[in-house]
């Protein structure tokens, strides 16, 4: 539970950097908010495979991280709260863009890219032009 909470540091920092920026509005910063989470968090989460650490023997080498948090079994309380952060995320900043349809475009874009690899349905499943087909051991 403890690294739940460096998930809304990170949006914090995020929203307080895009607010210091002159010249952007409150409607671009938190799509801008929205869009670096999400950025960052389909890059930790889909996109990097193995671990850092070599004590596995290479057992997690074709696996990115979201296939290895709890061994792979869905609904657990980790991967339920790493799903709703950015659906969150996302209403909180369609709400605060007003409902623009450009903003909710963008928003809803970014939102779909990270929360639809997240499906236990894409459990294993690579999608993808950079992104080949993991090898089975």
């Amino acid at each position: 539970m403890g690294a739940w909470v460096i998930h809304f540091v990170l949006i914090i920092c995020l929203k307080i950097l895009f607010d210091i920026i002159p010249g952007v509005s409150q409607e671009t910063s938190w799509t801008l908010t929205n869009i670096s989470y999400m950025f960052g968090s389909y890059l930790m989460f889909h996109w990097v495979r193995g671990v850092p650490f070599d004590f596995n023997a290479g057992a997690y080498d074709n696996l990115n991280m979201w296939e290895q948090i709890d061994n792979g079994a869905q609904y657990t309380p980790a991967k339920k709260f790493l799903l709703s952060v950015p659906i969150v995320l996302f209403l909180v900043s369609t709400h605060y863009t007003h409902y623009d349809l450009t903003y909710f475009t963008i928003n809803v874009m970014a939102t779909l890219a990270v929360v639809i690899p997240k499906l236990p349905a894409l459990h294993r499943l690579r999608i993808g032009l950079f992104n080949t087909n993991p090898e089975d051991r």
